[in-house]
């Protein structure tokens, strides 16, 4: 499996910023009106994508269930899918939908979605894992209902299908999610577990457990999105407004700069901050030809001169070749080893 891969051209790799995906969801709230405003407000508000969700009810919940006319409400048509990817792609956006059963996962990539997501729900549906794996696109599967063995079950079928573009999201399954029961170191140990890119899918009223969870490895992170929390829906509540989903993108993006390779690089920029802060080795007084220096005859001053502090050792008990004037910078030129 890879440890790096593209969706419509963006990189989900460890030196790439993340990949930030607004959940619209069922916050369309059956109004498709609603889905486009919600899809232009999320490109202002910093996403590089909008997910909502593709089911049919009657392959969703046994018959008489409650759910069944929750799920029926908040059904988002067919129809409605080639208008909501037109307008997501007209903003700049990523067009995204979690299918809930094969025909879904056939229908989507018929739309042209650049990868499929399986709901934590569904973690243990291997015939859907099967499906979606077996259509080639990248596959990010959350696990906020799963443990690692079905985690690892489900990249096993997937990968039986020639799936090789796979990433597993965190999450915990609690609407909203307090922050003591997030888990985010689940996020490393997920990506060093199986090897591939990690994510974040969030249920919590947080903007910053996301921006965190991006400093720990996350390349793609998750987030509900709503215009308004007051809104009657099922997920506004546990959702960003607009301006708080900014805030988080912006952050997550600003932290995955900010991460850098690991290393103590000396760039150009403080090369010139260490010239003018490390200090120098001076002439605290005149040293004549033929002198051993020693500690009392240096002075170290800013600026940073050929020799700075951490060289001294190298200078001291050497002997002047010529004279050094207080002041000027000592090198090892103006001086050689005692004895020769």
């Amino acid at each position: 499996m890879k440890d790096q891969f593209e969706i419509a051209g963006h990189r989900i790799a460890d030196d790439s910023p993340p990949l930030v995906i607004a959940e619209i969801g069922n916050n369309h709230d059956g109004s498709l009106e609603q889905a486009q405003r919600m899809i232009a407000a999320a490109a202002e508000a910093g996403a590089d994508a909008v997910k909502f969700q593709t089911y049919d009810p009657d392959r969703l919940v046994r018959p008489g269930h409650q759910l069944y006319s929750f799920f029926r409400r908040y059904l988002l048509p067919r129809e409605w899918h080639a208008t909501l990817r037109d307008e997501a792609e007209s903003n700049g956006l990523i067009f995204l939908s979690t299918p809930f059963d094969p025909d879904a996962a056939d229908f989507l990539v018929s739309l042209g979605v650049p990868a499929l997501k399986i709901a934590s729900s569904d973690l243990t549906n291997l015939p859907l894992v099967r499906r979606c794996a077996g259509h080639g696109l990248p596959l990010l599967l959350s696990s906020g209902m799963g443990t690692f063995a079905e985690i690892e079950r489900a990249l096993t079928v997937a990968g039986d299908m020639g799936c090789d573009e796979l990433a597993v999201l965190h999450c915990i399954s609690l609407y909203p999610t307090p922050p003591d029961k997030t888990e985010l170191r689940a996020v490393p140990a997920l990506k060093e577990r199986f090897g591939i890119p990690a994510g974040f899918s969030d249920h919590s009223l947080s903007a910053a457990l996301p921006v965190a969870a991006v400093a720990l490895g996350a390349r793609i992170v998750e987030k509900h999105f709503t215009l308004d929390n007051s809104l009657s829906g099922p997920d506004h509540a546990v959702a960003l407004e607009p301006d708080q989903f900014k805030l988080m993108a912006d952050g997550c993006r600003e932290v995955a700069a900010a991460l850098g390779s690991g290393e103590k690089v000396i760039t150009k920029e403080l090369d010139e901050v260490r010239n003018g802060s490390l200090r120098g080795l001076y002439a605290a007084e005149n040293v004549p030809a033929g002198t051993e220096l020693t500690v009392n005859m240096v002075a170290l001053l800013r600026p940073a001169a050929e020799l700075t502090a951490g060289d001294l050792p190298k200078v001291l008990g050497r002997v002047a070749v010529k004279e050094v004037k207080k002041g000027e910078p000592i090198s090892l030129e103006s001086f050689r080893e005692k004895g020769k």
